[in-house]
């Protein structure tokens, strides 16, 4: 059954239907959410308020769109006027002079801390890096790039999604796409091999300045729905450069929600604490 027809059972009172609407894009809104806060624990408290609002204004869904499109429509207003997020407050703090000065002045060896499987450290560092080269932008600009890059939303869609003529939303897609494929083809090495940034010998940086944990890794170990077998390099390998910004961020883990954010909308709409279905406003 496809979301629109659960909707249309939701709106009706069936209860079993809204818990399968729920769950049929919990690790989208979810997904979007981590993209655009950074971190697992701000996107989990995002998801859940997303999905409140979506379920509480079920009743101005009207079919003039895909589903999908009103739901990521909610997500957008939540997401682009949500207050600052950890995630973001460490990316705006980064001075890359000193990324470099500390790059130059150590080498792989040196791992004076105990660490877990040195693989899923670079693959937690690669994965952190790449969420703060997008949080680097405009929460606009960051948004319209990650619809189109990761989830190949349409222009068209895109802009329904954001509220903005398809014109307006070209436009911040076009920034985006300037913005991160200038930066990674100045520094990534996976980008360009000819880059000294590498992953590997950014993990004893991360670790001391608190980009990852190694007892509590944020990406590396998560819970996913799908994710790319085999390294990043070997995947990138018969690319061009222009090609391997875009698969780098398509190829990211397709992360799945908390099972207990499910719990907690269950919970609640069987509270009777709010009006499920009712709200006619977005």
């Amino acid at each position: 059954m496809n979301l629109e027809d659960l909707v249309d059972l939701a709106k009706d009172g069936d209860s079993q239907a809204l818990e399968e609407l729920i769950t049929g894009i919990q690790d989208r809104i979810y997904g979007l959410a981590l993209r655009m806060l950074g971190f697992p624990e701000d996107a989990r408290d995002a998801t859940q308020e997303i999905l409140i609002r979506i379920v509480t204004h079920l009743g101005s869904y009207r079919r003039e769109s895909a589903f999908m499109t009103w739901a990521y429509r909610v997500a957008a207003n939540y997401l682009l006027n949500t207050r600052k997020r950890m995630a973001e407050e460490k990316a705006n703090a980064i001075r890359f002079g000193e990324v470099e000065d500390w790059r130059t002045s150590h080498t792989s060896d040196d791992q004076s801390q105990v660490q877990p499987d040195r693989a899923l450290l670079v693959e937690e560092m690669r994965l952190v890096c790449l969420q703060f080269v997008l949080l680097f932008m405009d929460r606009d600009v960051r948004l319209a790039f990650i619809l189109s890059e990761a989830f190949e939303v349409s222009s068209a869609e895109g802009a329904r999604i954001m509220d903005v003529s398809p014109e307006v939303y070209r436009q911040r897609l076009s920034r985006g796409r300037r913005r991160i494929r200038e930066f990674l083809s100045r520094q990534c090495s996976l980008v360009n091999q000819a880059n000294v940034c590498r992953c590997d010998d950014l993990v004893d940086y991360g670790i001391d300045h608190g980009w990852i944990n190694p007892q509590n890794l944020r990406l590396a170990d998560h819970p996913c729905r799908t994710q790319q077998p085999g390294s990043a390099r070997e995947m990138l390998g018969e690319l061009k450069e222009a090609q391997r910004v875009t698969e780098l961020y398509r190829s990211y883990p397709e992360f799945a929600a908390p099972d207990a954010i499910v719990d907690i909308l269950k919970n609640l709409v069987a509270s009777g604490r709010f009006d499920v279905l009712t709200s006619s406003s977005e």
